[in-house]
């Protein structure tokens, strides 16, 4: 993979913004299309790859589609013609491999020509997007905007277009697979050049070489030795200082070589483990420190291992190149060997987290310190939108670090993306400034905002980004979610930064939205809003549903006020959580949206299929004891909406006597008979030892209660039968006065079958008050028959030794809401 460094930055000779998106015509300028009749041919050699032609043929379609010409594909042409490929006019031996030039030649000859096959392709993108304005602004054709001309004629400045980043990769789009996602990728020129993930376990599998070399695999702190289970076994790094494995690792990648003549690089990157080798051979090659994430140094071992595998591939294979991950134990660089010239670390953060000054010297300090020592470096980023409940842009951020890290010998670039199509023009302006960082972010926004909505409406869509702009990188750093610890933000496992939204941002949202609807001045355009604002109302209903959840889980009405508050905001929360669910279903099969509404629903924290009618369940016990209350609660479920009126029904259900106990004990009047418990403290010295007794020194009903005493981690279990239906959990707990209360939880689980998630919630917890909390669920039928219980755990942590906790009227009733 050959650098060519002329235009580091990738500008064009004729250099600026405007000539990159628009170019002045001219009188000399060569006619293409004439009052919607073809007036040019596109010339393609008649030994050109499969490659080349079809990037003619998509010149052909768009001009095709924009001015309702067909020019002819040809390999001569007589007039004026448009050259799809090598030409030798055109010199493009100083141009990087993605590189290309558009360059008339004379009055009636264009040229496209690439530094290579890749490079001609992405002429011809830009091209479209130069002199006819296409814009691919998201997958699907709906994504696409092709401005119509009766006319297009092209002037004869040549622009010279290179990549700033070589590899500029996002997950998981795939240029290779003919998917709306993979066309989208190949248009705006994602392409990855330099392989680099975890593939140390496919360099030497245990199939392969357990048996007959056991000492490529690691010792463990306690001697015995890791043998990885299977070929898929991630779990474990080669033990890089065993005799033979540079020369076996270097036989291997030969031999891919060979069977892969295309490839241009092979991928050194450690699995996804920490267990390296404990053995004192190759603690003696490391440096004896914990590096900034608190694992084991292994740089130095690693290094001197590649360095010696590379040397010696590249004596057969001098163009080749090594990607590896600078991740855990290797996330430092080596302090004894500098690295490889074609070994490319991969410095792995959520740079968006620079906005922070602490964490951007921290991570410029260690890109630096690569820097020294390894002459060509990448950045792996974690720009995740997948799974995020809110539009998660930082535009202005990524052109700050990606500008510095162009300065730094960052060359490649790469980003799990994961894009939820909501963020609008994130995955686009990424894409731009991956080619050139040295962009007008502002007018990168005002680009994608016209050709998306129009004129008029654009500026509505760029208000709406700006607002969550801020929000993730001003707003943010007030947040209890946001953390500086690790590599990236706990996305999967924590949506609580839906807390932090305040109701002005949604106001201001759904106006954006209403006027950037009613100016879009196409239908085309119309409908693109119109598809935009539906991931937008899934973004308010969860931010409503889950902000309704965590108030139900902090409330515990004392009051028939504070219940008749609690069930004044409810109904607004119920209806959004069915718009959310009813959104979410449709989105499983909208070809923009899928991958977002899957990588949702398949994490718990995010799921949000129980959010909703908390805030209704909190109030149970004062419509069994307050008129007005059960009053308020029959209004509701008088409601001509389903999603207000049926938890209603259920819980007027439950009042009425529809309710039956399934659970044993309750009320521990027998003991704590039906019941378990689980210490923390048998696994783990970390934690204090708790005792457990039913007293009768407190009670809310009955005469005993479950005392919990000392305990620094730990549970009282009961499970009950799997079978379908609708049931509530509910539980009383008591902090006495003066005592320093830890955290106490419900949390609902199903045996058998982890991938059945039931609802959990926090108690809160008064002390000198007993503190009720209640969990609707519902019971599907499980069809895989693996389902066998439901456990509810009250779950405690960080009790002090002398930390005391009551609990009673703790058990599990089903509805029948017949």
């Amino acid at each position: 993979m050959v650098r060519k460094h002329l235009l580091r930055l990738g500008l064009s000779l004729a250099s600026g913004l405007g000539v990159l998106w628009s170019c002045q015509q001219n009188a000399d300028a060569m006619i293409v299309v004439q009052n919607g009749q073809p007036r040019a041919t596109i010339v393609v050699a008649q030994d050109a790859s499969e490659q080349v032609r079809r990037a003619a043929q998509t010149l052909q379609e768009y001009i095709l589609k924009s001015s309702g010409a067909k020019l002819p594909i040809a390999a001569t042409a007589v007039g004026n013609a448009i050259t799809v490929g090598q030409n030798a006019a055109v010199d493009t031996s100083e141009i990087d491999s993605d590189g290309f030039i558009l360059q008339g030649l004379n009055d009636h000859q264009y040229a496209i020509a690439g530094g290579s096959d890749w490079g001609t392709e992405f002429g011809v993108y830009d091209f479209l997007e130069r002199y006819l304005g296409v814009r691919w602004l998201m997958p699907t054709d709906l994504g696409t905007d092709i401005p119509k001309h009766q006319t297009i004629d092209i002037p004869d400045t040549k622009i010279v277009q290179q990549p700033t980043y070589l590899s500029r990769q996002f997950s998981p789009i795939n240029l290779t697979v003919n998917s709306p996602s993979g066309k989208w990728g190949r248009f705006n020129r994602a392409r990855g050049r330099v392989e680099f993930h975890h593939n140390l376990l496919n360099l030497f599998p245990p199939s392969r070489f357990a048996k007959t070399h056991p000492e490529f695999y690691p010792v463990q702190q306690d001697g015995k030795r890791y043998i990885p289970k299977d070929d898929v076994d991630p779990h474990w790094q080669p033990n890089l200082t065993a005799p033979g494995i540079v020369d076996v690792a270097v036989e291997r990648i030969e031999k891919y070589f060979e069977e892969h003549p295309n490839a241009t690089s092979y991928s050194l990157g450690m699995n996804d483990s920490n267990n390296w080798d404990q053995s004192a051979v190759s603690r003696a090659k490391r440096n004896g420190k914990t590096n900034f994430l608190g694992y084991e140094d292994v740089s130095d071992e690693y290094f001197t291992w590649a360095n010696a595998v590379v040397e010696k591939v590249l004596v057969k294979y001098p163009d080749k190149y090594f990607g590896v991950l600078a991740y855990n134990g290797i996330a430092e660089p080596p302090t004894k060997v500098d690295v490889n010239s074609h070994i490319v670390p991969f410095i792995t953060y959520d740079r968006m987290r620079w906005e922070d000054p602490v964490l951007r010297e921290q991570g410029r300090l260690l890109t630096q310190r690569w820097e020294k020592v390894s002459p060509v470096l990448g950045w792996y980023d974690y720009a995740y939108g997948i799974s995020y409940q809110l539009p998660r842009v930082f535009f202005h951020r990524a052109q700050k670090y990606l500008s510095w890290g162009a300065d730094h010998q960052v060359e490649y670039s790469y980003a799990e993306l994961y894009p939820n199509w909501g963020s609008g023009p994130k995955p686009w302006v990424f894409s731009k400034l991956y080619w050139n960082p040295n962009q007008d972010v502002d007018a990168l926004l005002d680009d994608w905002c016209a050709h998306f909505a129009g004129e008029k409406a654009g500026p509505k869509l760029k208000n709406f980004y700006s607002t969550w702009e801020k929000f993730w990188t001003v707003d943010l750093y007030h947040s209890k979610w946001n953390t500086d610890k690790g590599q990236y933000l706990p996305f999967n496992a924590d949506p609580s930064y839906l807390m932090d939204v305040p109701q002005s941002y949604i106001t201001q949202s759904d106006a954006d939205f209403a006027a950037a609807l009613q100016l879009a001045d196409t239908p085309e355009r119309k409908a693109r809003v119109a598809k935009l604002k539906e991931m937008w109302d899934f973004y308010k209903a969860s931010i409503i549903t889950y902000q309704g959840e965590e108030l139900a889980s902090k409330s515990d009405p004392q009051s028939e006020k504070d219940a008749l508050t609690l069930l004044d905001k409810a109904a607004d929360v119920m209806v959004q959580a069915s718009k959310r669910k009813t959104l979410l279903a449709a989105f499983a099969k909208d070809p923009l949206y899928s991958g977002s509404a899957d990588y949702i629903t398949r994490y718990p924290a995010t799921n949000g299929g129980n959010w909703g009618p908390s805030l209704l369940w909190r109030v149970l016990p004062w419509v069994e004891k307050s008129a007005s209350v059960k009053a308020s609660m029959e209004k509701l479920a008088a409601s001509t909406d389903p999603a207000v009126s049926e938890p209603a029904q259920l819980i007027l259900h439950t009042v009425n006597g529809k309710s039956v106990l399934v659970s044993k004990n309750p009320s521990f009047e027998e003991g704590t008979a039906g019941w378990t418990t689980w210490d923390k403290s048998d696994e783990s010295t970390t934690y204090h030892k708790g005792i457990w007794k039913a007293t009768p020194d407190q009670a809310h009903s009955g005469k005993q209660s479950f005392m919990i005493k000392g305990l620094g981690r730990g549970a009282a279990i009961q499970d009950i039968a799997y079978e379908p239906g609708t049931y509530y959990a509910q539980v009383y707990c008591y902090v006495p006065e003066g005592s320093k209360p830890g955290t106490a939880s419900v949390v609902l689980s199903v045996a058998g079958n982890s991938k059945m998630i039931l609802p959990s919630t926090l108690i809160t917890l008064k002390p000198g008050t007993w503190s009720n909390s209640v969990v609707p669920f519902t019971l599907t039928e499980d069809k895989t028959g693996k389902a066998t219980a439901v456990r509810m755990l009250m779950l405690l942590d960080g009790f002090g030794p002398d930390g005391e906790l009551y609990v009673d009227d703790a058990g599990i009733y089903k509805i029948d809401n017949k």
